[in-house]
């Protein structure tokens, strides 16, 4: 097994570590994963970039969607167990809520960005509906439904949902991006249905099945936590939703495509440093998955002539909650693309957005 193979196993073993540290209880819960992320975040632009894409199959690789998908739940059972016998009138427990939240949204946010999107991207009906089980702890089980059916054909144009436009904040993205994709998944569902003799609310209803997995989860966490670790997985999910919108908002932020063009390679920011790439599954060799989304995450590369990030996906995913900071961080790149890699109808597309 090479070094190729052994990174990816970085997030899995990082969900185990956080199963052991919330067993063991005590001081060791605040040494998980919501601890060792900012170690990570800090890491990320300092272990240099890994370049080598291994094309060997691996049965290994292919299994980490799911076995973190079971960690997952595992995870989710511990914090809303904690959560739920925890006395919130002191200021300890107020703050041991407070990590536990944060600890679960980031490993939702996590999940459904990379495990959940490699799921949907499966040939089978079972590890589509496993992909949209895993996004549904973010509530964001519609997404899977945009994603394959949606932005990969509209990538970079007016149409996209996921495409965050030049100039536009983060903030301005999230409410159109979530409206929007909620809309595409109910149309393309109920005309997916029709064309087969079906109604729209039949039970084979992607988007219903995806709305029902969030119900279940939100069950489980009232059983586990009470109504007081309810509402900390409510609270979990939608932080956990924002960061995950924040990731698809990096992805592709200012890069256009003229109307009646082919997606191309540099319609996608990329990005090789080290832990990003492992963590990620590959996901910041983003135009190399745009070009081939049937691709195993290990067999990515990164393109010549692609659209880079300065710094790795995580950190630039922080700092899109920011918006002068993520303009400031991509003023540089974003002019790059425009003088050396757009199209002149790009040009003139990005200056309307801009106007």
């Amino acid at each position: 097994m090479t070094f190729n193979h052994l990174r990816f196993l970085a997030f899995p073993l990082l969900q185990t570590w956080t199963v052991l540290c919330l067993a063991i209880g005590g001081p060791m819960i605040f040494a998980g994963y919501q601890t060792i992320l900012v170690a990570l975040l800090i890491g990320d632009q300092f272990l240099g970039r890994y370049e080598f894409a291994d094309e060997e199959e691996s049965r290994l690789l292919r299994s980490l969607p799911a076995v973190s998908l079971a960690l997952h739940a595992v995870v989710l059972v511990q914090t809303m167990h904690l959560v739920g016998v925890t006395d919130l009138t002191n200021a300890h427990g107020i703050f041991l809520t407070g990590y536990l939240i944060l600890q679960l949204a980031g490993m939702s946010a996590h999940n459904a960005v990379i495990n959940s999107h490699e799921l949907v991207h499966q040939p089978t009906r079972l590890d589509f509906f496993l992909g949209q089980l895993l996004a549904a702890f973010a509530f964001r089980s519609s997404g899977a439904i945009d994603h394959v059916y949606g932005h990969h054909r509209y990538v970079g144009l007016r149409e996209d949902n996921a495409t965050a436009r030049p100039g536009e904040s983060f903030w301005r993205f999230l409410p159109r991006t979530v409206i929007g994709i909620e809309v595409f998944s109910h149309g393309f569902e109920k005309e997916r249905l029709a064309r087969r003799g079906l109604p729209a609310w039949h039970w084979q209803n992607r988007h219903l099945q995806g709305f029902a997995c969030a119900a279940a989860i939100c069950v489980a966490a009232f059983l586990t936590g009470g109504a007081q670790g309810f509402a900390a997985f409510l609270v979990s999910a939608v932080l956990a939703s924002a960061t995950m919108e924040a990731g698809n908002y990096i992805a592709h932020y200012g890069l256009v495509r003229a109307p009646g063009t082919r997606a191309a390679e540099h319609h996608s920011w990329n990005n090789l440093n080290t832990l990003s790439t492992s963590l990620l599954l590959n996901l910041p060799r983003h135009s190399d998955h745009h070009s081939r989304p049937d691709a195993d995450y290990w067999k990515l590369t990164l393109p010549d002539r692609v659209p880079q990030h300065p710094f790795g996906f995580m950190n630039m995913t922080l700092f899109a909650f920011f918006p002068p900071l993520f303009f400031a961080v991509t003023r540089r790149t974003l002019q790059h693309w425009l003088r050396h890699l757009a199209t002149p109808q790009e040009r003139e597309l990005y200056e309307s957005y801009r106007k």
